[in-house]
């Protein structure tokens, strides 16, 4: 594909300037130690990067069958490894956050995640994610979605039962219209800013006329802040206190919610759902 468009650019006629080739979401020409995201674009359009995926895989995927995210989906984000410091405290508070779950009866599992992401597709079937990320609500195209985690693991939600599921388009529609809304950097409720998982707590309560989808009936969660040094000191360069029995969510609250099942997103469902 690469050594097409090359082609096409060498052999456009002179003085007619040759189209510019959409962006791969994926340099497969670099170095570094490739994620499972990368690995798997790179082997089913450059065949780079093949080994260990497996032989379908590198035949372009045939017989394969991924799952398709569709609008309403979530897309949850563990960052990899060498994540900075207020992603590790993310990823602490969901930590304490599954055993707030536990405690209430729900046999959560120990994933975490720091990032939560609505998907969209459009008209055309195209997959976008709507999301609140600084500075502002966005709706980001799936390749650069994609891009951004490609060293993350990533998880797949999607509600539980017919009702919630006809949740998604409303939901999504709200969410979108926020685009351009400030970031929430202090977690302050929606919806003068958002954060993303209050994004799409609150997209999918507007959709169904009620607080929250994600919590049992009579269910209230208190924001969470673990290791409580690293909030303290977050809260102080805002030049704000450190909120007390306010509510609100994170990304591993979603996760777990009885309201949602999610799965691990393979590289080869990243692929199919580019």
């Amino acid at each position: 594909e690469v050594g097409r468009r090359a082609a096409a650019a060498r052999d456009a006629p002179r003085g007619e300037p040759a189209l510019a080739a959409p962006r791969p979401p994926f340099d497969c020409l670099t170095r570094e130690a490739w994620g499972g995201a990368k690995r798997a674009w790179c082997c089913a359009h450059e065949r780079l990067g093949c080994a260990g995926l497996g032989a379908a895989l590198a035949e372009g995927g045939g017989g394969l069958a991924p799952p398709r995210l569709e609008t309403g989906d979530l897309v949850f984000v563990r960052p990899a490894a060498d994540a900075s410091e207020l992603d590790k405290a993310i990823l602490a508070t969901g930590a304490a956050t599954v055993l707030w779950w536990r405690s209430h009866g729900v046999n959560a599992s120990n994933e975490t995640a720091w990032h939560v992401a609505l998907a969209q597709r459009d008209a055309s079937g195209a997959l976008h994610f709507v999301e609140a990320t600084p500075p502002a609500v966005v709706v980001t195209p799936a390749a650069d979605f994609w891009r951004r985690a490609s060293h993350a693991t990533l998880y797949a939600g999607r509600l539980v039962g017919a009702r919630m599921r006809a949740l998604g388009a409303a939901a999504t529609q709200a969410a979108s219209a926020q685009a351009g809304t400030p970031y929430a950097s202090d977690f302050e409720p929606p919806p003068a800013k958002f954060y993303c998982s209050s994004l799409v707590e609150w997209a999918f309560g507007v959709a169904a006329g009620e607080k929250s989808v994600f919590l049992p009936p009579g269910l209230t969660f208190k924001l969470l802040f673990e290791p409580l040094g690293f909030w303290e000191r977050y809260y102080h360069g805002l030049n704000q206190s450190l909120p007390v029995n306010v509510s609100g969510s994170n990304p591993t609250l979603l996760l777990h919610s009885p309201a949602v099942r999610f799965t691990t997103l393979r590289p080869e469902d990243v692929v199919a759902n580019l």
